[in-house]
């Protein structure tokens, strides 16, 4: 664990510490734009009534202070799940692909230890993000119990995806195989949550109830806190960990559960180029990362109706938007204000894999 913190002192801070104390920027920028009961339900009629933001954000339970911050951080919580399995690959299968992980098995380290010590400063990374957006909630004003269930909320999504990272680093002999199943399946979750929110005004249904993004929902933070749903996190957190030790104490090193296809014995001709070379090295993420963009375009082109017409409806926006490209361009000024937001998130985020 020292290890870990030592190799992980510069990038495990920011990410914590960023994560923590956004919930509490989003209600200040809440409470500066929307300060009356009144103004909050009226922008949460419009943005209710856009089904591509329902898709993005998932559905508001409650128009007070506490319950749109907890909404409107219903998508960021990726984030925190997106680090968290980063950390457990890197921390795991890419070290024993580097070959550090044979190095410390020489020493008297235990079999598990570097396995158990990845999964401890994660949860505890996670628990400590939970803990300061909490505090930090209720140091602003709002309701405790709210704030300390949606600290724990994050903290449970976060061990959630960590424990799903461990369980695919160990069936996989590859670090980048590792990475791009846990992103998948993070993408795959998010997906179940917004096909069960779209079109269900009652709250998720019976399919997003099968994702982390759809059973998190289920809390309610500040509008009807349900505790049990902690019960459910800490089962799916039990069965992954077991089962991702169980596969680390029978695996020869450097094997694992899926055995990699084995390739062709001659290389094609059209491979003969650095071009090529580069292509057929990096297709699958190219792939990915394209969809993922294509799907992101037709989500902000969904959205870009319910943004204007929350711009029109509060005047401190209106002036805002008025400041950054004019009234007779809403709708661009809003992509240009969303891409912003996108390049200033991926050059604060130094945690990706490496």
């Amino acid at each position: 664990m020292r290890l870990i913190l030592r190799r992980d002192r510069v990038v495990l801070p920011p990410w914590v510490v960023v994560f923590a104390f956004l919930p509490v920027a989003i209600a200040n920028t809440l409470s500066d734009l929307y300060p009356t009961a009144a103004e909050r339900q009226s922008y949460l009629d419009i943005v209710t009534a856009n089904p591509a933001l329902t898709a993005l954000y998932g559905h508001a339970f409650g128009s007070g202070l506490g319950a749109l911050t907890a909404w409107r951080l219903g998508g960021t919580i990726l984030l925190v799940g997106l680090a968290s399995l980063l950390t457990v690959v890197r921390h795991t299968r890419g070290e024993e692909q580097a070959g550090r992980r044979e190095l410390l098995g020489a020493t008297a380290a235990g079999r598990q230890a570097p396995l158990l010590a990845t999964l401890l400063v994660t949860f505890g990374a996670d628990l400590a993000l939970g803990a300061i957006a909490a505090a930090s909630l209720v140091a602003y004003g709002l309701p405790v119990a709210g704030s300390v269930a949606f600290g724990v909320s994050s903290a449970a999504f976060g061990w959630a995806f960590a424990a799903i990272a461990a369980a695919v680093a160990q069936a996989n002999e590859g670090a980048r195989a590792a990475r791009g199943i846990s992103i998948t399946v993070l993408g795959l979750c998010l997906e179940l949550r917004m096909a069960g929110d779209v079109g269900k005004e009652d709250g998720p249904s019976w399919i997003s109830w099968r994702s982390p993004f759809g059973s998190v929902r289920r809390v309610r933070p500040f509008v009807d806190e349900r505790w049990w749903v902690f019960a459910l996190f800490a089962g799916l957190v039990a069965v992954l960990v077991a089962f991702a030790l169980a596969l680390s104490a029978r695996r020869d090193l450097g094997s694992g559960l899926l055995p990699p296809r084995p390739g062709p014995a001659a290389a094609s001709p059209w491979l003969q180029s650095p071009l090529a070379l580069v292509w057929r090295l990096q297709r699958g993420s190219l792939v990915a990362w394209s969809l993922g963009f294509a799907a992101l375009g037709a989500i902000l082109g969904g959205i870009a109706e319910g943004g204007v017409e929350v711009i029109w409806d509060n005047p401190k926006l209106e002036v805002l938007v008025q400041r950054l490209g004019g009234s007779s361009g809403l709708a661009d000024t809003y992509f240009a204000a969303i891409m912003a937001s996108s390049g200033s998130w991926q050059r604060a985020t130094p945690w990706g894999p490496r």
